[in-house]
């Protein structure tokens, strides 16, 4: 399996997951099964990503789907955004943020310099 297909399948896995415990929280004979447990680390990554003013939807969609770390929320992050309403840009800050966090980069050992100007200070002009 590519890692891509890995990755595509651990967030189908969280939408999945992410839908069950919606429709149970929904079903749910007695309100109070759905818990308030505050998700550790939630509002700093929140105001990190400038959306802080989302904390008190995101802690209930949080408890609503049952999610009680970060891991699981960043996982299910497609529809965190859309439960948030989430605007095109704040979406692609999420995304950004995400896609950075768990992108290795990959540097070449060594890189060829090259250069132009006078050939007594190659230095002057690079």
């Amino acid at each position: 399996m590519m890692h891509g297909d890995v990755q595509e399948a651990e967030r189908a896995a969280a939408k999945a997951d992410a839908g069950a415990a919606l429709l149970r929280a929904v079903f749910a004979q007695d309100p109070e099964e759905v818990t308030s447990v505050e998700v550790p680390g939630l509002s700093a990554w929140l105001s990190s990503l400038k959306l802080a003013h989302c904390h008190g939807a995101a802690q209930r969609w949080c408890q609503q789907n049952q999610m009680a770390d970060l891991a699981q929320v960043t996982a299910a992050w497609e529809a965190f955004a859309e439960a948030l309403q989430l605007r095109p840009l704040e979406r692609h800050r999420v995304a950004k943020a995400l896609n950075q966090s768990s992108t290795v980069t990959v540097l070449p050992a060594a890189v060829a310099v090259t250069t132009f100007g006078p050939e007594e200070d190659p230095q002057r002009y690079q």
